[in-house]
């Protein structure tokens, strides 16, 4: 069997998985819903390695032949192991990706190896439904953004996935989001913030902006934590939020700018008041999580942050490519002959020689 029908046939079984949770949800069994969206993810992130390389998925590093592999005479790699390969191509999952997926690995496995105390009581349904609406908010970019070449053939599958899965959350968040109303009320009359949550789509993102003007959101139905800043439009000199991402539009009625990361960029350098060689020079690094070049810059806190994807991170994050000397957030090793995310180290050059 040729890696393109094993890819077809692997992918197809992924979205039989997606299909059945959905239908076992609609039929209040959230359990066996659980354990098969889960399987899905797991079967998406093995199509991804066996693109690459069929013996990339064998969790054994001792050689099968390709018949048995055919036959599924093989122990396949779980999350983690899945997480690690992909990160050495260059293809692995961010730190928030991997913990939401990992947590529903966790809930699945308390499932399927022991049992669970609460999974009939309507509080962890909605859980559950909650865990599966931020899991799929991470791996839908994943399926059609980061690897659209790869999964480009389902480009349609993946859309009408999604809009069921927007539907289900409709469906099955709006008695969460009903019992948390008066609490968002209060608060809001407190003077805190809340924004549209870009994962179950309701408002119910909590702001927190005691380091501004960087800002830090919670959303208290499906719990998607999610960094962004406070800025200053530059055009009409009002205050911006932006929360997830850069590409931002200027809210001010009488302002058509738009924002970039790279103008972010600028406005996260800018925070620095002094600069003692008036330079950018250990002011910026790769980003390791979404692979932006040099759009990680220091924060006047001591931390650092992505222009591109928000993450934060610390001082103990980051390192240097010992072959290129860039500042990166990228977890390296022997990086003068592997180089990092954006050289290829010295032995790709003397291997062109």
């Amino acid at each position: 069997m040729e890696n393109n029908e094993t890819f077809e046939n692997l992918v197809e079984n992924a979205f039989c998985f997606l299909d059945k949770s959905l239908e076992e949800f609609a039929q209040h069994q959230p359990k066996y819903s659980a354990i098969n969206f889960y399987a899905a993810i797991e079967l998406f992130l093995k199509a991804r390695l066996l693109h690459e390389d069929w013996k990339l998925i064998l969790s054994d590093p001792n050689p099968i032949s390709r018949k048995e592999f055919d036959q599924g005479n093989f122990v396949s790699v779980n999350l983690s192991k899945a997480h690690k390969c992909l990160k050495s191509m260059k293809q692995g999952l961010t730190n928030d990706e991997y913990k939401c997926f990992s947590e529903l690995g966790n809930h699945r496995n308390r499932i399927v190896h022991f049992f669970h105390l609460d999974q009939f009581d309507s509080q962890e349904i909605q859980n559950i439904v909650a865990e599966q609406c931020l899991a799929w908010y991470y791996l839908h970019p994943i399926l059609a953004k980061k690897w659209e070449d790869i999964f480009e053939k389902y480009k349609n599958q993946i859309s009408k996935y999604n809009d069921k899965m927007q539907e289900q959350h409709q469906y099955r968040l709006t008695e969460k989001f009903g019992q948390l109303k008066s609490t968002i009320f209060g608060k809001k009359k407190a003077g805190i913030k809340f924004h549209k949550c870009p994962s179950c789509k309701r408002e119910a993102l909590e702001e927190n902006g005691d380091e501004l003007p960087v800002l830090k959101c919670k959303c208290l139905v499906c719990s998607l934590e999610i960094n962004g800043v406070q800025i200053t439009c530059t055009a009409c000199n009002s205050q911006q939020k932006l929360i997830g991402q850069p590409e931002h539009q200027c809210t001010s009625s009488s302002c058509s700018s738009s924002f970039t990361d790279e103008d972010v960029k600028k406005i996260l350098l800018a925070w620095h008041v002094v600069k003692q060689d008036d330079s950018d020079d250990g002011y910026e690094a790769n980003c390791g999580e979404c692979q932006g070049e040099l759009s990680v810059a220091l924060l006047p806190s001591g931390k650092w942050m992505c222009s591109s994807c928000f993450v934060q991170f610390e001082q103990d994050d980051i390192n240097q490519c010992d072959c290129c000397n860039a500042l990166t957030t990228e977890t390296l090793r022997d990086s003068f002959w592997t180089g990092c995310e954006h050289c290829e180290g010295e032995s790709r050059r003397l291997g062109d020689k």
